[in-house]
């Protein structure tokens, strides 16, 4: 991986949700159960940073960073605060105000809050006091809950008396994916961990807690293995007997992406580009640029977008434009076989050496495209891309895109092998740093760039949608003139045979399949290319932006509690674009490589 997308930290997230109150004569054992549960984290993160396959994917895994998300309220918030600074966490402060609004809530533990506040890095959401608060205190528990990948509760057990409450914030957090250690404040029963509806039902694991919570941290940290990749077919079975008898098959699809350099382009690559702009011969709109990052979290996003889409369109031009060679060579191997059977002797060698060329740089070409995986790192690589691009946008208010979204996108390509990429995807949401400052300051910013996100995919589907339509029209009516010819040819060669002309029928005869190649050529490209259903998809597409950019421009950035308004309108965004690179991948998921 190049230097300008530099590998994450190992890095793990803890937030804390819990209730204000606690009774004095439990404080001490609370106290040893954050402590215990922290301390376990921590542990078990050293020894995972020690490990062969951290080295390979972190940034130097044993400088490990562990975050604590806590508000700071009293009670539960500081408690935990207090147990990870003394453990060497890092401190991340979501306030649901302005600090100053926020401390008229604990007049009395003003000086300790501010204690506390100046080890955190701070961050104060846009809600307000009075008829907002409860609303407010809602969004930062939430906002607690997509910024961690643990939540400490500490819980009695009983539900909320309003919003906002410990067993609102709890629920949420299981509905996205995000595991909670559930800690009673009335230190009844033991600590339990809940990572499932049915685990909260019953109260969480218990027996077992330390050893599911081990078992979470080393799933989330470390890779997941992936299933042998399928060698089907003669030549995909070839290609993997190839990689095989060199040592090959056994780097896993992440270590290749860290690995993969530029792939860089030349005439070879360029032919389906080629291809459909003489096909279509639609002038391009041009495409607005997103808003330039500004905080270093966009940053971190835009660096990590621009480099999987970079390799993605490596990728893609490599296999799409295979294709278009293979239906060259194809026509050419064909035409070759036909037309020596009527040319002189010596032109007779040359095309049988032409058609021997052609046929075995198809082959050639086949199993380059299976050892490369050229088809699968284009669909791969492009939804790694597109999650980056959707948080992108997300993170500019602190927002993130939930696990259980990331773990759908990847899932929508119906590739085992794709798992990798929503794990990715979590790992560089744990190490993306932190939101700073006010959402107040941030939500215009963050509007003009989802505006900005809005405007760019609106003329890139525009583009799409009149290139893929002209080349669909213009490859059927291709396909239908060519064949039209050799309805041409077979009459003419009809009348030859009944003329009896041996040299017309064998001039006929061989013009016959050298339009019919020509023709299998255009409706193949045509078929692999699905330009008719794309291009029907860039106009759904195109619609969809018009709805969310009435929708975004309706928002009052500046009203209380906006950027509940904006996620909203983003988290809709972003799903619809998830949705759109879904059925793309699910659409050229089985279409790979083949010699017919």
């Amino acid at each position: 991986m190049t230097d300008e997308n530099h590998l994450p930290r190992f890095a793990f997230r803890v937030g804390v949700t819990g209730a204000r109150k606690l009774l004095p004569s439990k404080i001490e054992r609370l106290r040893h159960q954050i402590n215990g549960v922290l301390t376990l984290v921590r542990d078990e993160i050293e020894s995972l940073a020690e490990t062969e396959t951290a080295r390979k994917i972190y940034e130097r895994p044993r400088e490990y960073a562990l975050r604590v998300v806590s508000p700071l309220a009293e009670g539960a918030d500081r408690r935990v605060a207090e147990e990870a600074l003394a453990l060497g966490y890092e401190l991340y402060a979501p306030l649901p105000f302005r600090q100053d609004i926020y401390e008229q809530d604990f007049p009395e533990t003003i000086e300790a809050f501010r204690s506390l506040l100046g080890r955190a890095n701070v961050f104060e959401l846009d809600g307000e006091p009075g008829n907002f608060a409860p609303e407010s205190y809602r969004e930062v528990g939430r906002f607690v809950v997509r910024n961690c990948d643990l939540l400490i509760a500490l819980w009695d057990g009983e539900r909320e008396e309003g919003p906002g409450g410990t067993a609102e914030i709890i629920r949420y957090a299981v509905a996205t994916h995000i595991p909670v250690w559930r800690i009673d404040t009335l230190a009844r029963e033991e600590p339990s961990f809940i990572d499932s509806p049915a685990n909260l039902r019953s109260g969480g694991a218990r027996t077992n807690a330390k050893e599911r919570l081990k078992a979470y941290l080393k799933q989330a940290l470390l890779p997941p293995e992936e299933t042998h990749r399928a060698h089907g077919g003669l030549f995909a079975g070839f290609a993997g007997w190839l990689e095989k008898g060199f040592g090959g098959d056994g780097a896993s699809s992440l270590n290749e992406y860290l690995s993969e350099q530029n792939p860089g382009s030349n005439i070879l690559w360029r032919a389906y580009a080629t291809m459909t702009w003489l096909i279509s011969l639609q002038p391009s709109r041009k495409v607005p640029p997103l808003e330039p990052p500004r905080a270093p979290v966009e940053q971190w996003w835009d660096t990590h977008y621009r480099f999987a889409d970079r390799l993605a369109i490596g990728q893609g031009d490599r296999y799409r434009s295979s294709y278009v060679w293979i239906a060259i060579l194809a026509f050419v191997a064909l035409a070759a076989s036909a037309l020596s059977t009527v040319l002189p002797h010596e032109i007779e060698q040359i095309l049988i050496g032409a058609e021997v060329l052609a046929i075995a740089g198809i082959a050639f070409i086949v199993i380059a495209g299976h050892l490369q995986r050229w088809h699968d790192k284009w669909i791969s690589y492009r939804l790694l891309a597109e999650l980056c691009r959707k948080q992108y946008a997300l993170s500019s208010i602190g927002r993130s895109l939930p696990p259980s979204e990331a773990i759908r996108a990847s899932e929508s390509s119906d590739a085992p092998r794709d798992v990798w990429v929503a794990w990715w995807f979590a790992v560089l949401q744990r190490a993306a740093p932190p939101l700073l400052g006010s959402l107040a300051a941030a939500k215009p910013d963050a509007l003009r760039l989802a505006l900005s996100l809005v405007g760019e995919q609106a003329a890139y589907h525009e583009n799409c949608e009149a290139r893929y339509e002209a080349a669909s029209r213009r490859l059927e009516r291709l396909g239908e003139l060519f064949f039209l010819c050799a309805v041409v040819f077979a009459v003419s060669k009809t009348c030859a045979f009944l003329w009896n002309d041996p040299f017309w029928m064998g001039w006929t005869t061989a013009l016959a399949i050298c339009v019919s190649a020509a023709s299998a050529s255009f409706v193949g490209v045509r078929a692999y290319s699905e330009f008719a259903l794309l291009a029907r998809q860039s106009a759904q597409m195109r619609r969809a932006m018009t709805q969310a950019r009435a929708d975004l421009e309706a928002i009052d950035v500046h009203a209380p509690l906006a950027a509940r308004e904006l996620n909203r309108a983003l988290h809709s965004l972003a799903l619809v674009m998830l949705q759109d690179v879904g059925g793309w991948a699910r659409l050229f998921r089985m279409k790979t490589l083949e010699t017919a």
